[in-house]
């Protein structure tokens, strides 16, 4: 049983202000907004601390840069070599609602949503410490069957910090709505990866999949990601959504004079890869398949080479 203490205290006016613009946004009460913030506070300064001494900061010491990557946000603390990274993902039409365009239990979306979050994390060494999840459903029973399958997928990386925010208590809904936020911390200098050079080779784990088909495929789990991490002839990590592997290669290349010749498979390349049913992973060239696949329970299949 949680025992409710009542605190006063004293926030300048501009805070003020925030706290009931996002009181307002989320339709959550003031008190829970606060509640909400001083847990993901301690959780992230308690993992601060094990970095650096908590003790040193100084509002005029801290420098903060922020940058994307993909769909992954950096909140960069550059004085004391910390990133707070920020992933999110989202479902709509997938779930037990009678209007659902995929129908499949609320533990299931909560899992394969859950997941989809936490591998884009994980896939740049990342370490989430935080979950937070919003509805667009009732919390009985449809959010507590979507809390369930999150759980799950938490409980594999140590995560016990499930923030819930909102719900839709007011209004009956037909169709399921979730969205959710992983948040996590990196050394930033982690953020330095190997270059990618030309002879790299080029590797789908999984298969591009989306809608029902999701539901008969074997699919990367956060187990996969973090065995694949383990090999340091593996230079990057990519988890694909809908713009599919053609494009997400593509877009990360765009930087560079670097393509991709790509082999003949049965791997659609311009297929949606939904929550992230496929995984691209660019490896050094000595690096065969067989050697991978020791390290993945899912179809691995070499797509290409850089050139």
């Amino acid at each position: 049983m949680i025992v409710i203490k009542q605190i006063n205290f004293r926030i300048p006016m501009e805070m003020d202000s925030q706290i009931e613009e996002l009181s307002e946004k989320f339709g959550l009460s003031r008190s829970e907004i606060i509640r909400q913030a001083l847990t993901l506070y301690f959780k992230i300064i308690g993992d601060l601390d094990k970095l650096t001494n908590i003790r040193e900061l100084s509002k005029e010491e801290i420098q903060i840069t922020q940058e994307n990557i993909r769909d992954v946000h950096f909140i960069n603390l550059d004085s004391f070599n910390i990133s707070i990274v920020i992933s999110n993902s989202s479902s709509g039409g997938i779930g037990p609602k009678i209007h659902d365009q995929v129908s499949v239990d609320g533990e299931v979306v909560g899992s394969i949503i859950a997941r989809t979050a936490l591998i884009k994390m994980l896939s740049i060494s990342a370490e989430p410490t935080t979950v937070l999840l919003n509805f667009s459903n009732e919390m009985e029973e449809t959010g507590r069957n979507i809390i369930q399958g999150v759980n799950t997928e938490c409980k594999k990386i140590g995560i016990n910090n499930v923030v819930v925010g909102h719900s839709e208590e007011n209004i009956k809904t037909c169709q399921t709505g979730v969205s959710i936020t992983a948040i996590g911390l990196l050394e930033t200098n982690q953020l330095i990866q190997p270059e990618i050079k030309k002879g790299d080779k080029v590797f789908c784990i999984g298969h591009p999949s989306v809608g029902e088909d999701i539901l008969n495929m074997k699919l990367p789990q956060i187990e996969d990601i973090k065995l694949l991490q383990k090999n340091k002839s593996i230079k990057k990590i990519i988890p694909v959504g809908h713009p599919g592997i053609k494009k997400e290669i593509n877009n990360h290349l765009s930087n560079t004079e670097l393509t991709i010749q790509w082999k003949n498979t049965d791997i659609d390349l311009n297929l949606s890869a939904g929550p992230t049913s496929a995984v691209i992973a660019i490896t050094k060239p000595k690096l065969k398949q067989k050697q991978i696949e020791k390290r993945s329970r899912i179809p691995i299949t070499e797509i290409g080479k850089v050139k």
